[in-house]
This record gives C-alpha cells, sequence and structure tokens, in this order.
C-alpha cells in the first residue's frame, strides 16, 4: 500500500505545483488585465485537466520505478526516481516562471516559437534591465529548487520493509491494481500533450460562456505552459503544407483569389510627380496608432512630467499627416519586427508559426534570385541605387543577411554609425544620432540614378531609456522622443535640395501591446503615411490597407509591375474591390474586412469573436494557402 500511497501523493504534488504556477502566472500579470477573484478560480478549475495532464506525464518514469521495486525490492528509488523528480520538477517550475515573466513583456505563452529566437541571447536580453533579469532568475531557480527538493525527500529511499514474503504474496492483485491506477491517467495525460490539443480545446470551449473565453488574457492563464510548449513543438512539427489545412486546395484558392486578386496593376489615383522618385522609407519601432492622437488613439495624449496637463505624445506624426498622404486605415501583418519586416519590403503574409527572415533556405532562394521578391530588388533593375540603415546589429534575427538579399546594395548597420558610448543604448545608437546619419547620408551624395533607402528606428523599445524627459510614463515618452526626431528629420530634408524628388514612406513595423492584447484589431492598427516634394496631392485614405500591400501600391504608382508579389495589392486599382487586412500572432490569425473582423486561435481550432461564417472561412483558406505556398 505504501507504493500506491507514494504514487497519490506524488500525482497531487505534482498537481499543486502546477495549480501554484497558474496562480503565480495570475498574481505576477494582474495588471495587465481587470479580472475579479470569481474569474481567477475559472481559470484555475478550467485548467486543471491540463495540470493533470502533465502531472501524469511526469511521473511516468518514477512510477515504472515504484512497479520494479516490486520485483527488486531493494532498488534504491531515492537515488533513481527521487534524483529524476528533483530534475523534472526542477526544470518545469523554472519554464513555468519564465513563462509568466515574459508574458508581462510579450504578452503571449512560450512556446516553439522562441527557439528560433534563442541563438542570440544577448541581444534578446537588451529589452530587459540587467537588475530586473537577475532578480527574476535567481528567484526563479530558488523555487524551482526547493520545489524539486521537496520532490526528492518526498520520495522513500525503497520499499523494501514489506518484506520478500509479503511481496510475493500480494504481488498478482497489487501490481495489477497500481498499474491500473496509475497508467490511466499516464495514458490519458500522455495522450493530451502530444496529441491535438484536446484538452486545450476543452479549456477554450469550456469557456464558451465564461469570462475567460472571451478574455484572452484569463484564457492564457487557464493553459498549462508545459502542456502548450509540447503542443506547439507537436504543431510546428508538421510539414508546413499540411499544418493548417481545413478545405480543399481548390476552395481555398477560390476564396483567397476573391481576396487577392491577381492583376491590381492599374491606378485610379496619382499619387507622385514622377514614375521614379527617390524611395525612403522610415520604420518606426512599436509605434501602433494607439499612441497617436489623430489616428484615434486611446493613448495618444500623456500626464506632462512638468505639469498635471495632458499633451499629445506624437505630434510630429499628427503635423506631418496633414501635410502628406495619411492611410487611416492601415494595418501590421503580425507582432514583431522580424515579420513586419519581410511584410513590407517584400509584400508578403505574415504567418503564425514561422519567421520566413529566420528561415536560411527562404534567404538561400533570396541570394539565388529566386524565392520571395522584394522592393529593393525590383528597383535596383529599374535603375536604383539602394541602401539600408539600421543604427542596431545586422546580424541579429538575420537582419542584414535578408536585407542583402532583399537586393539593397549596402547594409548600415552600429559599426558605420560614429557614436559615442553615452549616444548608444542596449539596441545600438539612439534615434537623435541614427538620424543625423541618415540625413548626412541622403543629402550628401551626388546620384545621377534616382536611390531607394530603407531605415529603422530603435529607441522606442524596452527598456524605454532614451535622453528626452517630457513624460511621466516612460514608455509614452520613448515614442514621443522617437516622434520628435522623425519630425526634427523631415523638417530638414524638406530644406534640402533632395525633397523635390523624393516620397518618404513611414509605417510602424508592429503595434505595441500597451494596455492591450493581440486578440483585437486596435494592437494591428498602425501609422502609414507618404509625405515628399514629389507628391501630387495631399490628403486621407480612408481605405482599408494592410503592410504587405505597400509594395504593389508604391509600384503601380511607379509603372512598374508588381505581378511577382502575390499577396501584395495596389489598395488604387479598380480591382481592389474587397479590402481586408491579414494579421497573425504566434496563437492567432485575423482576417478584417468592412464589416468587421474575425480572430481565430489557430492552436485550439477556436474563433474567439463574434461569428462570422464567410469571413471565418476566408480567414481559414488564406491560412492554409499560404502555408501551401510557403
Amino acid at each position: 500500500m505504501k507504493r500506491i500511497a507514494y504514487i497519490i501523493l506524488l500525482f497531487l504534488y505534482l498537481l499543486l505545483v502546477n495549480i501554484v504556477g497558474r496562480a503565480a502566472f495570475l498574481y505576477y500579470n494582474r495588471d495587465l488585465s481587470f479580472f475579479n477573484m470569481a474569474d481567477g478560480v475559472k481559470a484555475e478549475l478550467l485548467g486543471i485537466p491540463m495540470d493533470m495532464a502533465v502531472s501524469s506525464a511526469l511521473m511516468a518514469v518514477p512510477v515504472l520505478l515504484t512497479l520494479l521495486s516490486l520485483k527488486w525490492e531493494r532498488l534504491s528509488m531515492r537515488r533513481t526516481a527521487g534524483v529524476l523528480l528533483w530534475l523534472t520538477v526542477f526544470v518545469t517550475v523554472c519554464f513555468t516562471c519564465a513563462d509568466f515573466i515574459m508574458y508581462e513583456h510579450w504578452k503571449f505563452k512560450l512556446d516553439a516559437s522562441v527557439f528560433a529566437y534563442m541563438s542570440e541571447p544577448g541581444e534578446m536580453s537588451s529589452s530587459t534591465p540587467v537588475s530586473y533579469l537577475v532578480s527574476r532568475i535567481g528567484l526563479s531557480v530558488l523555487a524551482a529548487f526547493v520545489a524539486g527538493f521537496l520532490a526528492f525527500r518526498f520520495t522513500p529511499r525503497s520499499f523494501s520493509a514489506h518484506g520478500r514474503r509479503h511481496a510475493r504474496r500480494v504481488r498478482g492483485w497489487v501490481v495489477w491494481l497500481a498499474g491500473f491506477i496509475v497508467l490511466l491517467p499516464l495514458i490519458l495525460g500522455v495522450a493530451g500533450v502530444i496529441g491535438e490539443g484536446l484538452a486545450f480545446q476543452k479549456v477554450q470551449i469550456a469557456g464558451k460562456n465564461l469570462t475567460v473565453r472571451r478574455n484572452i488574457f484569463l484564457s492564457n492563464a487557464a493553459v498549462n505552459p508545459v502542456f502548450h510548449m509540447a503542443h506547439s513543438v507537436w504543431l510546428y512539427s508538421e510539414d508546413a503544407d499540411r499544418q493548417f489545412r481545413s478545405m480543399d486546395a481548390k476552395e481555398a484558392r477560390a476564396l483567397t483569389s476573391r481576396l487577392f486578386p491577381a492583376d491590381t496593376e492599374d491606378i485610379t489615383d496619382t499619387l507622385f510627380t514622377t514614375t521614379r522618385p527617390n524611395i525612403l522609407t522610415l520604420q518606426i519601432e512599436s509605434m501602433g496608432a494607439v499612441f497617436v492622437r489623430d489616428l484615434g488613439g486611446k493613448y495618444g495624449e500623456g500626464v506632462s512630467m512638468f505639469s498635471s496637463e495632458k499633451e499629445v505624445v506624437t505630434p510630429e506624426l499628427c503635423r506631418w499627416m496633414q501635410q502628406g498622404i495619411n492611410f487611416t486605415r492601415a494595418y501590421a501583418s503580425s507582432f514583431r519586427t522580424d515579420r513586419g519586416t519581410v511584410s513590407v519590403i517584400s509584400g508578403a503574409l505574415s504567418y503564425p508559426t514561422v519567421s520566413l527572415m529566420m528561415q536560411d533556405s527562404v534567404l538561400a532562394l533570396m541570394e539565388q534570385g529566386s524565392g520571395i521578391p522584394a522592393i529593393p530588388s525590383t528597383l535596383r533593375r529599374a535603375g536604383y541605387s539602394t541602401c539600408y540603415l539600421y543604427g542596431g546589429e545586422p546580424s541579429f534575427m538575420n537582419k542584414g543577411r535578408y536585407l542583402s538579399a532583399a537586393g539593397y546594395d549596402r547594409v548600415m548597420g552600429i559599426e558605420d554609425i560614429d557614436v559615442r558610448p553615452e549616444e548608444r543604448d542596449q539596441w545600438g545608437a539612439n534615434d537623435s544620432i541614427a538620424f543625423e546619419r541618415l540625413f548626412s547620408y541622403v543629402t550628401s551624395a551626388d546620384r545621377n540614378e534616382p536611390w531607394c533607402v530603407g531605415f529603422q528606428t530603435l529607441s522606442s523599445h524596452e527598456p524605454w531609456k532614451v535622453p528626452y524627459e517630457r513624460f511621466r510614463d516612460r514608455i509614452l515618452n520613448a515614442f514621443s522622443y522617437t516622434d520628435h526626431h522623425i519630425g526634427r528629420f523631415l523638417d530638414r530634408l524638406s530644406q534640402s535640395p533632395v525633397w523635390d524628388k523624393t516620397v518618404v514612406i513611414i509605417f510602424a513595423d508592429h503595434g505595441y501591446p500597451y494596455h492591450q492584447f493581440y486578440d483585437r484589431p486596435d494592437f494591428f492598427h498602425i501609422p502609414l503615411l507618404i509625405v515628399g516634394g514629389a507628391l501630387r496631392h495631399t490628403g486621407n485614405v480612408e481605405t482599408l490597407i494592410s503592410q504587405s500591400d505597400i509594395a504593389a501600391t508604391l509600384l503601380s504608382q511607379m509603372n512598374i509591375t508588381h505581378r511577382q508579389f502575390p499577396y501584395s495589392r495596389n489598395i488604387f486599382s479598380s480591382r481592389y474591390v474587397s479590402p481586408c487586412v491579414y494579421a497573425t500572432y504566434p496563437a492567432g490569425v485575423m482576417l478584417m474586412d468592412e464589416r468587421g473582423f474575425s480572430m481565430y486561435d489557430h492552436q485550439s481550432g477556436v474563433f474567439i469573436s463574434e461569428t462570422d461564417t464567410l469571413r471565418e472561412k476566408q480567414l481559414k483558406a488564406i491560412l492554409q494557402d499560404s502555408y501551401e505556398n510557403l
């Protein structure tokens, strides 16, 4: 009976570890979403089936050793099962802590996608202060050590006290009883972890009429982090072309072709005074429309550092929107810089489980002149010189390699900028210094051919340390700092000789989850505007436009074909009759049109938005078609 008691108590202990982990998730991230005690209890109850599955799976080997001890009575349980449990619980608790700590910054649970970003931990840690990392890691390791040690001490040294004769007498029915009690939850647990996420779906569906289902924070809290990681590893291991297959390929293509017509090369509005202007693209780090008052941004105003009055956070963007073409309903394609960059430059859709910039096979094809297309390589064939300037390290996330493969003749990074130590932050050169280098580059060179120059800001990023004091909120202050230098740069550029021949395309790479989550369109809403002396007119454009549509829309204005960009649409074409935007994040996919939006949690197979049968089917068709063409 001691063996059965040990197995049952061990299961309950592991279950308690997982339940406490969820409580820690809720408490640690309590400021991210409003919920009451009842909501927290619901999240705990909904997560228990997955906790049981994970607990059962974690104790597979200790249970096997316990059963073997019926034959080998002197088997040292503490030296075998105890040590293994210590390590298992240690890793489980460390991962659980990492999940709720990183959720504060990333707003999604850790899954297999994070492995792609672990090759450069130094760059990844740039977003977080060292003191923060040390304290969190230290406390996590301590908690994991204690939890593992308790599991170790709980394990008996051996079961030899039963005696050989007694063990022989009860061997028949005790072994079978113990095996049945233990193997049933083990089978169910392992099946739940490596299967098709059945328990995960239960969590989503069971909360159909509860706050948990509609609140993505509570839904994420309910999901066991170990279960979630195991399920995502299984999901990502499938072949790309089969990962999201939900209908016949012809049906998916038919639905997709209505939203992405093959020919949108005609134009109903001419924006430029010439078909060969200089092209300057300014990609703003994390600048969601939520920070831009004139785009209806909820946090477009903030409390000044020097008074209690509210001031506009991004006054320069608002000012230049009045002097250019302002796309009021522009949306990012994804949640990270690497994905947003590719969507703009290559006119590509984003993928919830894949970063094209991080795929060596994709970059190898581009370097060979095939694979996904790109704006700079297209313009280079039209006689343009090309260059990209980035204040950080180009090697991070394969950025430099992708930009070179995309057709930029030269990619300049932090090593090409004369910057003093005090002018750097964790990511590279401050925006003030990087904009100075950009201004010098585009105005000093004497070029006979038109040019295409790309640029990306850095300072509006965690840990939000900038040499600027305007707002009490450090996040709003960082975005205001970047906005200030955008305005200063444009003012100077507009007084230079290159202005009359230049168009400047300003956009954000993605939004930032500032008091919001990925499950609403507001996160993906971004500023997009075109200014410059080569504009024919100014005004607002109310049509829905995605980042991926910038390529086709720009090339059409230049009378250059964009047929090689299958997922990029010229929004000024008479054939652009089904405006919509498609966006992804690790756990989900969004499709938004003139009637509303649909949000699909692809990991659970559940829509977490209001029902719209046609749009939901179109969303699944795009998801499937994009992966089949990957």
